[in-house]
C-alpha cells in the first residue's frame, strides 16, 4: 500500500507544479493524456499476463529487475556493477540471463532503483514508467505549442491520444523510456535553434543522446544525422547564403547528413563490423515461420540486395500493416483500423502538402521526418516481420509522422471555418 500512496503523491506533485499556471484547456489535456498513459501501462501488464499467458518481454523484464534487485540487496551485485562502472561478476553473469543483452541489461539496471521504490509490484512500477514516458512526451509537446501556436491540436492528437503510440509506449517496456528520453533530445534541440545554448541544455542533451543510443541505437543513428546536421545547417543559413548563393541550403543538408550518418553508424558495432546487412538478414532468418506475418522474398543471396529487393513490402508493411483483411484477433482488429487511418490521413496529407507553400526550415522539417519514419520502417520490419513487434518499434517515428501529415490537413480545414464566418 505504501509504495501506491507514494506513487500517488509524487503524481500529484509534479503534476500540479507542472501545470499551475496553465489555461484550464491545458490542463485538462494534460490531466486526460496522463490518466489515459497510466491506464494503457496497467493494461500492457494485464495483456501481457492474461492475454498471453504470462510471458513476453514486459514480463522477462519485471522478472530480471526482481533477480538484480535481490542481488543487490544481497550484495551479490555491488553498486558499481550496477551503474556499470564495474564488469558484473561470474556468477552474475550465470544467473541474470539479461547481462548477456547489452540493451535489455541497461534498460533492466536502469529501472532497478524503481522497482525498489515500487515495492517489487509490477503494476505500480509499470506506472512510474509511464509517468516518465508521459512527462517526456509532455514536455516535448509544450515546446511545440509554443513553437506552433496555431497546431496545438494536432501536436496533441498526435502525441497524446494517438491510439497505438500511447498504449505501446506504456507501462513496463523499453519504448516507455525510450519515448522519454527522444522527447527531451528533440525538445532540447528545438530550444537550442531558438533560443541557443546553454550548459543545462548541453546537459540534459548529453543524457538523452546516451539514453536513445543505449535502448535504440538505430533510431539514434537514423535520427541523430538529420536532426543534427539540419540544425546545424540552419544556424548557418545566413552565412550560406551570402558566401555561397550558387549552392542551395538543401545540397549542404544532405552532405551533412550523409557525412554524420555514416560518421554515427559506425560508432556502433553492427556497423563498424561490416556486418550490418548480414546481421539484419540473419535476424530475419531467425524468426520461426510460424511467427512470420510478413513473406519477403527469401531466395536472394547477400544481405544488400535482400534489403534493397525487399525495400518497398518492407516499408508499406512498416507504415500500414496488418490491414483489416490479415487481422485475426480483436487487438489486431483494432491496430489494423488505425492503419487504415494512417494511410489515409498519408493519402490526404500527401495531396495536401504539393497545394501549400512551406519555409525552407519546414520543408527540411517535413523531409526529414518522412526520412526518418521510411527507414525505421524499413529495418524494424525486415528484420522483425511480425505485427506485434512492428506496432512497438513504430512508436519511434509515429506521432511526428502523423503531426507532419496533420498540420497541412488542419491548415485546410481551419482556412476552409475561417472562410464561412
Amino acid at each position: 500500500m505504501i509504495p501506491i500512496i507514494l506513487f500517488s503523491l509524487l503524481v500529484v506533485g509534479i503534476s500540479w507544479y507542472i501545470t499551475k499556471n496553465y489555461s484550464l484547456q491545458d490542463k485538462v489535456v494534460y490531466y486526460t493524456g496522463l490518466f489515459i498513459k497510466i491506464v494503457c501501462g496497467l493494461l500492457v501488464g494485464w495483456l501481457y499476463w492474461s492475454y498471453y499467458d504470462y510471458s513476453g518481454d514486459t514480463i522477462y523484464y519485471f522478472e530480471q529487475t526482481g533477480l538484480v534487485w535481490h542481488y543487490l540487496r544481497e550484495g551479490y551485485v555491488s553498486i558499481s556493477e550496477l551503474l556499470g562502472l564495474e564488469a558484473l561478476s561470474d556468477e552474475g553473469l550465470q544467473y541474470i540471463g539479461s547481462a548477456s543483452q547489452p540493451r535489455t541489461w541497461f534498460f533492466v539496471r536502469l529501472i532497478t532503483p524503481l522497482y525498489g521504490v515500487s515495492g517489487g509490484n509490477y503494476f505500480v512500477l509499470a506506472s512510474y514508467l509511464s509517468f516518465i514516458s508521459f512527462l517526456g512526451i509532455w514536455l516535448l509537446v509544450r515546446q511545440l505549442n509554443i513553437a506552433l501556436p496555431t497546431y496545438k491540436w494536432p501536436v496533441f492528437i498526435s502525441f497524446l491520444f494517438w491510439p497505438s503510440f500511447v498504449f505501446w509506449s506504456s507501462g513496463l517496456l523499453k519504448e516507455s523510456m525510450f519515448v522519454a528520453a527522444f522527447g527531451v533530445y528533440n525538445l532540447i534541440l528545438l530550444n537550442l535553434y531558438r533560443q541557443g545554448f546553454t550548459i543545462r541544455r548541453g546537459v540534459l542533451l548529453f543524457i538523452a543522446i546516451w539514453l536513445v543510443w543505449h535502448l535504440k541505437y538505430y533510431v539514434a543513428i537514423v535520427w541523430f544525422p538529420i536532426s543534427l546536421s539540419g540544425m546545424l545547417v540552419l544556424l548557418n543559413a545566413d552565412f550560406i547564403k551570402s558566401r555561397l548563393r550558387q549552392i542551395p541550403i538543401m545540397l549542404f543538408w544532405i552532405v551533412f547528413l550523409l557525412i554524420g550518418g555514416v560518421s554515427i553508424a559506425f560508432m556502433h558495432p553492427v556497423f563498424n563490423s561490416g556486418r550490418f546487412f548480414e546481421l539484419l538478414r540473419i535476424s530475419h532468418d531467425m524468426i520461426p515461420l510460424a511467427d512470420l506475418d510478413i513473406h519477403f522474398n527469401t531466395g536472394i543471396e547477400g544481405g544488400a540486395r535482400f534489403l534493397l529487393i525487399n525495400a518497398p513490402k518492407s516499408i508499406g508493411s512498416g507504415l500500414f500493416r496488418p490491414f483489416i483483411w490479415e487481422a485475426e484477433t480483436t487487438l489486431s482488429v483494432l491496430y489494423s483500423i488505425e492503419n487504415l487511418f494512417l494511410l489515409l490521413l498519408t493519402i490526404v496529407g500527401v495531396l495536401t502538402l504539393f497545394k501549400q507553400t512551406f519555409s525552407q526550415r519546414s520543408k527540411m522539417l517535413i523531409i526529414g521526418i518522412l526520412l526518418f519514419s521510411v527507414a525505421i520502417a524499413l529495418i524494424t520490419s525486415l528484420s522483425t516481420p511480425n505485427f506485434g513487434s512492428i506496432a512497438r518499434y513504430k512508436v519511434a517515428f509515429l506521432p511526428y509522422y502523423v503531426m507532419t501529415f496533420g498540420i497541412p490537413i488542419w491548415n485546410v480545414f481551419a482556412s476552409k471555418r475561417s472562410d464561412n464566418l
